[in-house]
C-alpha cells in the first residue's frame, strides 16, 4: 500500500498533524517566485490615478473636477429652490441650461486656481522646509551626501550646490534649514491663512464676477448682466465671505497647511460643492424663472 507523502506527486493534500490540523509546508523557493501583487483599495486606485493625471495634465485635470463639483453644487442649489421657499418665483425640475452654465464656469475655475494657487506658493511658500533642504544641500548631492561621508571634511564642511567651490560650516547649513520646529511651524500656519485670506478675501471677487458673466451669458441674460452687477454684485460676494468664515475657511486652511500644492485644489473642489451652492442660488434667486 503507497504511503502519502509530500513527495508523492498524487498527494494533493498536506499531511494531517498530530492535533488533527494540516499542516502548510511553504516551500522557501516558492514563496520568492510569489510576485502577485495585493489588490488595493478603491480610494488608492483612484489617488494614484488622480496623482498621476496632476503630474501630467494639472490644468485640464483641475479643469474637469472643478466643473463636476460646480455642477454638483447647483443641483443642490437647484433642488433646495425647488423644495423650499427660498426662491422668490416658484421653479420645478432641473434647468439644464443652468447646469452647463455652472459646468463652464467650473472650467473656467481650473486654470485660475491652478496659477494662483502656484502664486501663493511663490510669494508665501509653506513646503518652505524642503525648499530649504534642496537649496542647502541641492538635488544632485543629497544622495551621495547620504551615501558618501567624505564630503565631510575634519572641521565639519560640507559643500554646498552642485559643485564643491562653495562650502559653508554644516551646522550653519542645519541652522538656516531648521531654525526650530516652532519657527517652522509658525510660518507655515501663518501662511496658509494668508492663502485663504486672499484666495477668499481677494480672489471673491473675480470667482463671483466669472460665475455672473457665464451663467448670464449662456442662460440668455446678458442684456441685463449690467444691472445684475449694479445690484446684486456686492451681495454675492458678502454671501461668499459669510460661507467662507462659517464653513469653508478654516476647512481650507487646515487642508492648505498640510497638503501638497497638487493636492490642495482637490480639497477646494470638494469644498466647492457648498460654495457653488451658495454662489448659485444667490445668483439666480433675482433671476427671471426659465420657460422650459
Amino acid at each position: 500500500m503507497e504511503i502519502p507523502s509530500a513527495s508523492n506527486p498524487t498527494f494533493d493534500r498536506p499531511a494531517p498533524a498530530i492535533d488533527g490540523y494540516y499542516s502548510m509546508n511553504v516551500d522557501a523557493q516558492d514563496v520568492d517566485n510569489c510576485n502577485e501583487p495585493c489588490n488595493p483599495s478603491v480610494l488608492l486606485r483612484l489617488a494614484t490615478w488622480y496623482s498621476h493625471q496632476m503630474d501630467n495634465y494639472p490644468v485640464i485635470t483641475k479643469s474637469l473636477f472643478g466643473g463636476c463639483s460646480s455642477v454638483l453644487g447647483d443641483m443642490l442649489a437647484q433642488f433646495l429652490e425647488n423644495n423650499t421657499a427660498l426662491r422668490e418665483q416658484p421653479t420645478e425640475g432641473l434647468y439644464g441650461r443652468r447646469i452647463l452654465a455652472m459646468y463652464c464656469t467650473g472650467i473656467c475655475y481650473g486654470p485660475m486656481l491652478h496659477y494662483i494657487y502656484e502664486f501663493y506658493e511663490h510669494v508665501l511658500p509653506i513646503d518652505f522646509d524642503e525648499q530649504c533642504l534642496s537649496g542647502c544641500i541641492g538635488e544632485d548631492d543629497t544622495e551621495t551626501n547620504s551615501k558618501d561621508d567624505t564630503l565631510l571634511d575634519e572641521s565639519g564642511i560640507v559643500a554646498i550646490g552642485s559643485t564643491k567651490d562653495e562650502v559653508l560650516p554644516y551646522c550653519f547649513c542645519h541652522s538656516t534649514m531648521f531654525h526650530s520646529f516652532y519657527t517652522l511651524s509658525n510660518r507655515k500656519n501663518v501662511n496658509a491663512f494668508l492663502h485663504v485670506a486672499i484666495d477668499q478675501g481677494i480672489m471673491a471677487f473675480a470667482y463671483v464676477a466669472v460665475m455672473m458673466v457665464i451663467t448670464g451669458i449662456i442662460e440668455g441674460g446678458w442684456e441685463v448682466l449690467g444691472e445684475e452687477f449694479h445690484e446684486d454684485f456686492i451681495n454675492n460676494v458678502h454671501s461668499l465671505w459669510l460661507a467662507a468664515i462659517m464653513f469653508t475657511g478654516p476647512i481650507q486652511i487646515v487642508a492648505f497647511r498640510y497638503l501638497p500644492l497638487k493636492w490642495r485644489t482637490l480639497a477646494v473642489n470638494v469644498l466647492e460643492v457648498f460654495e457653488v451652492m451658495v454662489m448659485s442660488y444667490i445668483t439666480h434667486r433675482n433671476r427671471e424663472v426659465p420657460q422650459e
